[in-house]
């Protein structure tokens, strides 16, 4: 479970009877320092849990890193996905097209939208998080919402970086790409996608996801570099990009070698790439924030909502269940 020392809030939703939770870390010292700090949603892969994410992304302990540097810090919340603990990742239009029941029903694109709500404007931390600075990760299916929220909700995210994960039903052709773009109002978006080339189920997809994305950010030209970091890490970056401050860049890490797995490295790319950038006007898009509710408490700072695989047996349930079921729904 999640440490007992981080806050949970829950709030009433429709895609469970008990509510939907998530869970607020803010390093030492970050809340009393008299500034404004970023605010991080890190999602966990299907079948697994909030607590699974917090002890392997490598978030916990880079934000208490960046805390101890001048101006640094951000306050950092793990949702937990619904019913089965999965996120629905293909958005309610794309749930409707498929036609099938198989797929989640419920709205996380509404849920997520409604965390960042209440987090601007009704938690305890609200006074600290600058709202123009709101970053979304994840892995595996975790990375597909962050890809997902990023589209549909362009104007609150300012950046996301997530790995392991494709844009669930990602469009593949010019007039797919130009018809999301309309129907989403698809902004300008700061992406940078990781993923190991030993991920045979998601490689090919995220690999088409960030061409989709190097194409709404109107990405005209790419190089390929290696990463310092490691000899295995190599950046497909898309630039020459539309028209922003600081400059835009669509962005593709691969790790060669690199399995299915968490990849604490990968979150300290994604970090130093998201935390450049800014969207204004987040408070304005904002909806009115939901009211907290209370559901049962068990041991562990869970939500008797909420009932976890063990953090391995959830990676091998998302690997080779919600992954295949996905990619089949894809052809029908």
């Amino acid at each position: 479970g999640m440490p007992n020392t981080f806050e949970r809030t829950c709030i009433s939703h429709a895609s469970n009877s008990q509510g939907r939770c998530w869970w607020t870390y803010v390093p030492q010292g970050v809340a009393t320092a008299g500034r404004k700090v970023p605010l991080v949603l890190d999602m966990h892969g299907g079948g697994g849990c909030a607590s699974h994410q917090y002890g392997s992304s490598g978030f916990k302990d880079l934000a208490d890193l960046e805390a101890t540097k001048a101006g640094g810090g951000m306050v950092l919340v793990w949702p937990q996905g619904g019913n089965g603990q999965l996120w629905a990742s293909h958005g309610t239009a794309k749930a409707a097209k498929s036609n099938s029941k198989s797929l989640p029903t419920w709205d996380d694109i509404d849920f997520l939208e409604k965390l960042v709500a209440f987090m601007a404007k009704s938690s305890t931390k609200k006074d600290i998080i600058d709202l123009e600075r709101i970053y979304v990760s994840g892995f595996s299916l975790g990375c597909m919402m962050s890809h997902r929220f990023s589209m549909e909700r362009s104007k609150i995210v300012a950046a996301f970086g997530c790995h392991g994960g494709e844009l669930s039903f990602y469009p593949t052709s010019k007039a797919e790409m130009d018809s999301d773009k309309s129907t989403y109002a698809i902004q300008a978006m700061p992406a940078y996608i990781t993923i190991g080339d030993n991920d045979n189920a998601w490689f090919p997809g995220a690999r088409r996801s960030w061409g989709a994305w190097a194409y709404w950010n109107g990405c005209t030209s790419n190089q390929t570099k290696n990463v310092s970091v490691s000899a295995a890490f190599q950046e497909h970056v898309a630039s020459s990009c539309t028209n922003y401050t600081p400059t835009l860049e669509t962005v593709m890490l691969v790790i060669r070698g690199g399995p299915h797995s968490p990849d604490s490295r990968a979150t300290k790319q994604s970090w130093s790439f998201m935390s450049r950038y800014r969207r204004s006007g987040v408070l304005k898009a904002l909806p009115t924030a939901p009211s907290e509710t209370q559901p049962p408490q068990t041991p562990g700072n869970a939500s008797s909502a909420i009932s976890c695989l063990p953090g391995k047996l959830a990676v091998c349930f998302f690997g080779f269940a919600v992954a295949f079921q996905l990619r089949f729904l894809v052809l029908l």
